[in-house]
């Protein structure tokens, strides 16, 4: 990502050890490619992952803030250059989008309408939801546990599922506090839907009145 793509997304360690050798990277990226005779770094990535198979973009309408009819109009209103998204016949909340669609500076992204959510990581809050409400049980009177949150995504997605109250612990303040930032911009801390705990999951005691 750092050298052949858009840059490192977020932090931590890894990051922080890769930046601090960057230029000793790129210093040694520059005689392989010089030593390859190549002007473009892509050319030293080998064909058959040059020519993989391209993945859309996907994007979950957060329904603490607007439904997804509202999310549709919103975008064919706000941008008449964005490609019009498909709504996946799976997970009605998510859509895709092309590939190569660039929506982190989206301004519908900035309010937290939309939230940029692999598929894949859209199953386990909607199945969760889908199977409780199988057996009737209200989700509205319903708390659920996030054990690993950090950094949220699902765990907002579980607070628009419907759950009374989503209990959501992260062993690192570091990364409970993204939490609690994303949450905000979510909508989910509102009414103590969602509630950020610094602690690990297995010294919770399953008694505890509070769960």
């Amino acid at each position: 990502d750092h050298l052949f793509g858009q840059g490192i997304k977020g932090g931590g360690a890894v990051k922080r050890a890769i930046l601090a050798h960057d230029a000793k990277l790129k210093q040694a990226l520059a005689s392989v490619m010089a030593m390859r005779n190549v002007t473009d770094q892509k050319a030293l990535v080998a064909e058959h992952v040059r020519n993989a198979p391209s993945f859309p973009r996907f994007a979950r309408v957060n329904t603490l803030k607007c439904t997804v009819k509202q999310a549709l109009s919103e975008l064919r209103q706000t941008d008449l250059d964005l490609p019009v998204p498909e709504v996946n016949m799976h997970i009605p909340q998510v859509l895709k989008f092309p590939c190569g669609t660039d929506l982190h500076d989206h301004p519908m992204v900035s309010s937290g309408k939309l939230i940029l959510q692999d598929l894949s990581s859209c199953f386990p809050a909607f199945s969760l939801a889908s199977y409780t409400g199988s057996f009737g049980i209200d989700l509205k009177s319903s708390d659920c546990i996030d054990a690993t949150a950090a950094p949220g995504n699902k765990t907002s997605q579980l607070a628009a599922c419907g759950f009374k109250r989503v209990f959501a612990f992260d062993k690192s303040e570091r990364r409970l506090e993204l939490l609690r930032t994303r949450m905000e911009a979510a909508g989910a801390l509102e009414n103590g839907r969602v509630v950020p705990e610094c602690r690990d999951f297995l010294t919770v005691d399953p008694n505890d009145p509070a769960y």
